[in-house]
């Protein structure tokens, strides 16, 4: 992702959790998920808008509707202490 930023690439697909995928391509695996994405830029100090950590709660909640764990990263990883009760 760096290299693209560094070409100029300010605009990112992305899908919260990692939804979607591609029916055509067999086990394709979703979408690049926007906390993910919304977690790289942060560390890389780029700004993006994007609370990922706020998109924690509403990832579980359609991974419980689904009956199955997205692809997302960041959304899998237990949150540390400071944050314990945040979104």
């Amino acid at each position: 992702m760096l290299s693209r930023i560094q070409a100029g690439v300010r605009i990112f697909d992305a899908a919260m959790g990692g939804l979607g995928g591609c029916p055509f391509i067999p086990r394709a695996t979703g979408n690049i998920a926007t906390e993910d994405v919304a977690f790289a830029c942060e560390q890389m100090g780029i700004a993006t808008g994007i609370d990922w950590q706020a998109l924690r709660a509403p990832v579980a909640e359609v991974e419980a509707l689904l009956g199955r764990s997205l692809p997302a990263r960041n959304s899998h990883v237990p949150a540390p202490p400071w944050m314990q009760g945040a979104a």
